[in-house]
C-alpha cells in the first residue's frame, strides 16, 4: 500500500525527540524546579518527564511494521472493527498522526511549561498517562493478548504515575486533593472520550474503540 512518507516516519521523529529530551532531563537542570532535591522528587521535572514517555509509547504503537515486526495497529484496528484492509478501510491514515501529534507533541509540553503557573495543568498529563496505562493493561488482561502500546503503558505509565503521586502529594509540597484534581483533569477527558466512542459509529470512533480493546 502506497502511503505518504510521514505516516511511517512520524513515530521515529518522536522517539528521536524522546531520546534527546530524556538526555536533557537526566544530564542537565533545564527542566528542574528545585536543584536541591532529587529529580524523582521534583514535581516540575516529573511534569516534563511525561512528555518523552508518551513519545516512547507512540513509537511502540506505530513503528512495529517499519522495524520488521508483523504487527500494524492500523490494519489491526480495521480488522477488529470489521472493515476491509487498507486502502479500502474508511479510517483515514491521517487520523493517527494528527490526533497523537496534536495532543502529545504540542499539548503535553505546553502543560508542563505551565506547571509553575498552574500545578493542575502541569501534572494533568500524568492523569492521562495513568488512565491510558490502566486501559491498556485491563484490555490486555481481558483479551489475554498483547495490544499495541501495552509494554510502555504497563511498565512506564502505571508505575511512574504512582511515583508522581508519591513525590507530589505523599512526600511532596502539594496536597492529595490538588494532585487528585490534576490527575482527574487528565483522566476525565480520556474517560469521556471512551464513553462517547462507545455509542459513536463513525470510523474514527471505531478506531479508538479498537485501540482500547473495546467490543465493536
Amino acid at each position: 500500500m502506497q502511503t505518504h512518507w510521514f505516516y511511517t516516519v512520524w513515530p521515529f521523529i518522536g522517539i528521536g525527540g524522546a531520546i534527546v529530551m530524556i538526555a536533557i532531563l537526566l544530564m542537565t537542570d533545564t527542566f528542574r524546579g528545585s536543584p536541591t532535591v532529587s529529580r524523582w522528587r521534583d514535581p516540575e521535572w516529573l511534569a516534563w518527564l511525561a512528555v518523552p514517555l508518551y513519545w516512547i509509547h507512540q513509537f511502540e504503537e506505530y513503528s512495529l511494521p517499519t522495524i520488521g515486526l508483523d504487527y500494524s495497529i492500523q490494519e489491526m484496528i480495521c480488522e477488529k472493527i470489521g472493515f476491509p484492509p487498507y486502502p479500502e478501510c474508511p479510517i483515514p491514515l491521517a487520523f493517527y498522526p494528527v490526533v497523537n501529534i496534536a495532543l502529545m507533541w504540542f499539548g503535553a509540553p505546553l502543560a508542563a511549561y505551565l506547571f509553575r503557573r498552574n500545578v493542575l495543568i502541569g501534572l494533568s498529563f500524568w492523569g492521562l498517562l495513568f488512565a491510558n496505562g490502566l486501559v491498556h493493561s485491563a484490555g490486555a488482561i481481558a483479551a489475554g493478548a498483547y495490544n499495541t502500546g501495552l509494554w510502555s503503558a504497563a511498565f512506564l505509565f502505571v508505575p511512574l504515575s504512582l511515583l508522581v503521586i508519591y513525590a507530589s502529594a505523599i512526600r511532596g509540597p502539594y496536597g492529595g486533593k490538588v494532585v487528585g484534581m490534576a490527575y482527574a483533569c487528565g483522566a476525565v477527558p480520556l474517560m469521556c472520550c471512551y464513553s462517547w466512542v462507545t455509542g459513536c459509529t463513525r470510523p474514527e470512533c471505531l478506531a479508538m474503540r479498537a485501540c482500547w480493546s473495546m467490543p465493536p
